[in-house]
């Protein structure tokens, strides 16, 4: 199956799910095809969803698509339940959220979308931007979670099991990764220093796991080291633990609420 959608001069897609041998009309229009979608992935855009799915995202079912209009938002989804299909991935079009970037049009569905970013603008990219719900809540400045106000907490106190694993470092290192040209400048942010909530976190973890924040990809191919006990690192620690204990003590943390947040 090849399928495509491009947001900005409306939305296409192509599927293919022919068997008989194609004729020489057909080997030029998927030709074609393919010469598009490969200038595209040049220009930075174009939403490549099948790739988006299986490459930059962290949970299939909580697809946020941004799409200038609802009818573009929806051809969209239902490409992405076609897609999600026939690479085996459970799309649950009902859990993802929906964010319009045209207030102007559809003031009752719009959610205006902020980040603190001077590298580059995200009107710009929103066209045809295509990333998960968690990794946009990361990235972008949107309201956090439990889980994310907990995560650098967290972090300090316990190894790193299984869902701290899974949920940050698991999911930096498929961001490093990526394909998605939005992604990978967002990521590059994050190496800096972007203020996000990802960045900070990824401070703390690399600084107590001993890990390279300047060449991230490689230190997270190798085992999690013994976390990093020197005076200055626990110094560091305790001043950074009591700024995100402040910030959340109107939440009133308790230790069921820490250890349901593991769970997340």
């Amino acid at each position: 199956m090849a399928s495509k959608a491009r947001v900005g001069g409306g939305v296409h897609q192509w599927i293919d799910r022919r068997v008989q041998p194609k004729q020489p009309s057909e080997e030029v229009e998927e030709n074609g095809i393919n010469t598009r979608r490969a200038d595209d992935r040049q220009e930075g855009t174009g939403c490549h969803l099948g790739q988006t799915l299986t490459d930059a995202l962290a949970y299939a079912d909580d697809v946020t698509l941004l799409a200038p209009t609802c009818s573009a938002l929806k051809s969209m989804l239902a490409i992405a339940e076609i897609v999600g299909s026939n690479l085996h991935i459970k799309f649950n079009a009902a859990k993802s959220q929906l964010l319009l970037l045209n207030p102007g049009q559809h003031r009752e569905v719009s959610l205006h979308v902020g980040i603190r970013s001077s590298l580059w603008n995200l009107q710009d990219a929103a066209p045809y931007f295509c990333a998960s719900r968690k990794c946009l809540r990361r990235l972008l400045h949107l309201p956090r979670t439990t889980h994310c106000h907990l995560l650098r907490s967290l972090v300090h106190s316990f190894y790193p099991d299984y869902q701290i694993y899974r949920r940050s470092i698991h999911f930096i290192s498929v961001c490093s990764t990526s394909e998605n040209v939005i992604v990978q400048r967002s990521f590059k942010e994050i190496i800096l220093g972007s203020r996000s909530a990802v960045s900070e976190s990824l401070t703390i973890v690399c600084a107590k796991y001993n890990l390279g924040r300047e060449n991230l990809s490689a230190s997270l191919k190798k085992p999690i080291a013994e976390p990093n006990r020197t005076t200055a690192a626990l110094r560091d620690f305790m001043l950074l633990r009591e700024e995100d204990l402040s910030t959340l003590r109107p939440h009133r943390l308790t230790t069921a609420a820490m250890g349901y947040t593991l769970m997340l």
